[in-house]
């Protein structure tokens, strides 16, 4: 920081110092001069200007140095010296110089060295005083403390610079690191993604897409007999077996010619994908595309739903009809697969027929559990259900099914009932209860809410209640133990549903205690109460119970 230049009144107003010292030449020329002075009795008729400052300068020896005051107003041609009463440090001090140079000055004009009283110059020449240097340095600072401060300075830096460099490596350690852990997730997200394909099951194609759009449904079946030759006039069940034996080419070839017309050769027995059955695939799709095409510019609308009317959508029909038949080809060609779908498709049937009494039954039980009956919903279950049966011809029943058939008084081809060995003439009596209830229930809602208002009175006769099936003998119900198929929380029967005698030979079986209201059951319903065929089997199912209680008791005591 540059120190602070001194004022006027710095200068001019400041304390004197008297000089100490002085030059030997200096101090001849001061002493020649007071001498000259005292001589004349005239101290400011001096005639040379650098001895005739206004403060004089006192009688010194020799050996004393004088300070010569600085000059407050310095010209820019003086930069760098130090100017002694109108000298520089290049210009000597000499006797002669003066002289001449008093001659040059004007008397009218006076310089700033040339005081208007003699007799004050006189008195002031005789003290020697000085002024300070114009600039001089703060009070206590040094040059040494610039060298430390540089120092400390350079030290800092060496430090920072050192800081940094560890920062640097220490960054570079990281970003190394950083790289090794992103290769590494990179190669786990790659091990958890081809784990989950191994693991999540095959994606089983879209089964619901015909069924979404029967219209396209429609328009594919045709195009598959059409393509293999194959006569539609026929019974579905004929054409089907027809389209099965269709074999593939030896050649390799999808189709053949005969009579300028392609014959189609697809592989039922292979995937839906191989070569031939994708080209097959492929022309049954384009046909229906160009069809409704060409229908809707010419009739402005077509046969296909806008939302299936998409080359895509389209496809996936086709294959998923292509699937069916390749299912059907398997079983009719494998004795073991044909055994098994006819199984399962029996199977599914009578399901199918339980469901629809066990939906009726549910909606009847719902109502009467609202009335502290407990458990009544638990025991409703699609698998404890009565399985419906039927029959090709009267050549498949014995003669006491037919009279049975005849006793009830229902049709040739009306199905059979067959009917649990373990469960309870309680439990049995509930379930015809509940069908009962539910039937009667369905039917007078249905003649307030559709019968139209009548403007004049209308006799209506109650229609009989009959039913479409008969049961079969209490001795060839099967002995099939009680399993439920649902996939969470199977239903497990109450110890009030099964029967005396299927607990005394299953002591193993596993049931759940409650619904005691069943036990009795039977003798709370009355005839009105159940259909009238199922009152007659009632009773033979609750005598047929009895005896074999006690035919059971009988081989005991034994």
């Amino acid at each position: 920081m540059t120190p602070a230049l001194p004022q006027l009144d710095d200068v001019f107003g400041g304390p004197r110092e008297r000089t100490s010292s002085m030059s030997g030449d200096a101090a001849s020329g001061l002493m020649q001069n007071q001498h000259n002075q005292m001589g004349t009795g005239h101290a400011g008729q001096t005639s040379s200007p650098e001895f005739s400052h206004p403060y004089g300068l006192p009688h010194e020896t020799p050996s004393h140095s004088m300070r010569a005051p600085s000059v407050p107003n310095f010209t820019p041609s003086s930069q760098g010296r130090s100017p002694y009463l109108g000298h520089d440090s290049r210009t000597p001090f000499s006797n002669s110089e003066p002289s001449s140079r008093a001659q040059s000055l004007g008397p009218a004009r006076m310089e700033y060295n040339q005081h208007p009283y003699p007799r004050q110059q006189q008195q002031m020449s005789m003290h020697g005083f000085s002024r300070p240097p114009l600039f001089q340095e703060p009070g206590g600072y040094h040059s040494d403390d610039l060298q430390n401060q540089f120092s400390q300075l350079a030290a800092e830096h060496a430090r920072l610079s050192k800081e940094m460099h560890n920062l640097y490596e220490r960054s570079q350690i990281t970003s190394e690191k950083l790289t090794t852990l992103e290769t590494f997730s990179l190669d786990l997200q790659a091990a958890i993604a081809q784990l989950q394909r191994q693991q999540e099951p095959e994606k089983k194609p879209n089964r619901t897409l015909v069924n979404k759009y029967p219209e396209l449904k429609s328009l594919i079946h045709p195009l598959f007999f059409e393509f293999c030759c194959i006569n539609q006039a026929l019974k579905r069940a004929d054409r089907i077996k027809l389209l099965c034996e269709v074999e593939p080419l030896e050649t390799g070839e999808p189709f053949e010619l005969c009579e300028q017309k392609q014959v189609w050769h697809p592989n039922w027995k292979g995937h839906v994908d191989d070569e031939i059955n994708a080209v097959f695939i492929q022309e049954i799709a384009m046909r229906l595309w160009n069809n409704e095409k060409a229908l809707r510019e010419r009739a402005g609308m077509g046969q296909i739903p806008d939302g299936a009317y998409a080359i895509g959508t389209i496809s996936d029909c086709v294959k998923s009809y292509f699937r069916n038949v390749h299912k059907q080809y398997l079983e009719l060609n494998d004795d073991e697969k044909a055994e098994k779908a006819l199984r399962r498709k029996t199977n599914s049937k009578h399901r199918a027929r339980r469901q629809t009494v066990t939906k009726a039954r549910r909606k009847a039980a719902k109502a009467f559990e609202s009335q502290a009956s407990q458990g009544a919903m638990a025991m409703i279950d699609t698998d404890f259900a009565s399985d419906v049966l039927s029959y090709a011809s009267d050549g498949d029943l014995s003669d006491n099914t037919i009279q049975r058939r005849k006793d009830a008084g229902v049709g040739d081809s009306a199905f059979m009932v067959e009917g649990s060995e373990w469960r309870s003439v309680d439990y049995v009596v509930f379930l015809r209860w509940l069908t009962f209830k539910s039937k009667n229930e369905s039917e007078e809602g249905d003649e307030v809410n559709d019968r139209p208002p009548s403007k004049r009175r209308k006799v209506t006769q109650k229609k009989k209640q009959s039913k479409l099936v008969f049961d079969l003998a209490p001795s060839k119900m099967n002995e099939d133990p009680p399993i439920s198929h649902k996939k969470t929380n199977p239903t497990v029967p109450f110890k009030s549903m099964v029967s005396a005698k299927w607990l005394k030979t299953h002591l193993d079986m596993v049931l759940l205690d409650g619904g005691e209201w069943l036990s009795g059951f039977y003798g709370t319903v009355s005839e009105k109460d159940v259909y009238k065929q199922d009152w007659t089997y009632l009773k033979e199912l609750d005598g047929w119970q009895k005896m074999a209680d006690d035919a059971g008791s009988e081989s005991d005591v034994e």
